[in-house]
């Protein structure tokens, strides 16, 4: 007597489509990653940084309105004078709205976007720590082959790990940038400044976008090029760092095509470009040349680059075209 039933049985369950089994893979390699407790404590240091951002524009807002419980307390603190020079900036501020809130508020999203001690420096070490858990595990215990026998291609497995560094980098850098420029204006006096700081968010949202596909193209490749842990932690770091001292070098030393080689100065180069400071200050210079003179060393370091943009975007293109083939030769059915 048969001890096993051979009897065909159909399945008659729920079936998923292509992008739910994408948006598992997602999920799932996210929380891989973010089962290490230093990379929930980078995620929530980001946030932090985020509330501090939202005070100071809350802060910045509140002095461009004279009635509003900040100025007040500002007023008390200086007296008359203050009390003065208040009301001049904010009658100023609601002749000259796009130099008064939309200029300040533009240099202060492309400092949270990318320099410092800001989002992006964390969202690099976030990286790091998640490099290892992508790709690598999946080649050492070839689980590649499992996925290929599911019903997912080698594409649905990569969008879904692309997806996964994706939601990391939103949690670490998108998230905070933008939720900063939503609650600072929310909480600002005038709901005005929504619209008159436009331009902040929408720079700050293209610009890191665009900076989050590189990355995680090039994040992938690393995580894909070695079986073991430390190998592509390593390698990552030496892309990071070591590309970044050999731009330097090429700044320094005036071997311009050397500047190319580090992917943070091509972004960078990127986000001058994006943030396009040039013609808001030929603005400024020509209405309020004084404000211009005073603060010089802040839109000279703004207009400053380096590089050019089409060579910036020339070393992206090489860049994510490596990403590609690296990922194309060792993510594949054995």
């Amino acid at each position: 007597m048969a001890q096993i039933d051979h009897h065909y049985q159909h399945w008659d369950g729920a079936h998923e489509n292509i992008w739910r089994r994408r948006w598992t893979i997602a999920l799932e390699g996210l929380r891989t990653c973010m089962a290490q407790k230093w990379l929930k404590r980078i995620v929530g240091l980001c946030w932090v940084i985020c509330l501090a951002q939202t005070v100071l524009l809350f802060l910045y807002a509140s002095m461009l309105d004279p009635e509003s419980r900040v100025s007040g307390w500002v007023q008390d603190l200086g007296g008359r004078p203050v009390l003065v020079a208040q009301e001049v900036m904010a009658k100023w501020a609601s002749k000259n709205p796009e130099i008064a809130i939309g200029l300040p508020y533009n240099i202060m999203f492309s400092f949270f976007s990318s320099h410092g001690l800001f989002t992006y420096s964390f969202t690099m070490l976030a990286l790091c720590l998640a490099v290892p858990r992508l790709i690598t595990p999946d080649l050492s215990s070839r689980a590649i082959v499992i996925y290929s026998s599911k019903a997912v291609s080698r594409f649905d497995y990569l969008l879904g790990k692309f997806g996964a560094v994706m939601l990391l980098m939103t949690l670490t850098w998108l998230g905070p940038v933008l939720i900063s420029w939503l609650a600072g204006n929310l909480f600002s006096p005038r709901l005005a400044f929504l619209w008159h700081s436009r331009a902040a968010f929408l720079h700050s949202a293209s610009y890191i976008l665009i900076s989050m596909v590189v990355l995680s193209m090039l994040v992938l490749a690393i995580s894909a090029s070695s079986r073991k842990s430390k190998t592509v932690v390593t390698l990552w770091l030496g892309l990071w760092l070591l590309g970044a001292a050999l731009s330097a070098m090429g700044t320094a030393s005036h071997v311009h095509w050397l500047q190319y080689v580090s992917f943070g100065f091509n972004l960078d180069v990127l986000h001058r470009a994006i943030f396009d400071f040039s013609g808001s200050l030929a603005t400024i210079e020509a209405k309020v040349p004084r404000l211009s003179e005073a603060f010089a060393f802040v839109f000279d370091y703004l207009k400053s680059s380096h590089g050019t943009l089409a060579g910036a975007l020339f070393s992206l293109v090489l860049m994510l075209g490596g990403a590609g083939f690296i990922l194309h030769q060792r993510v594949k059915p054995e």
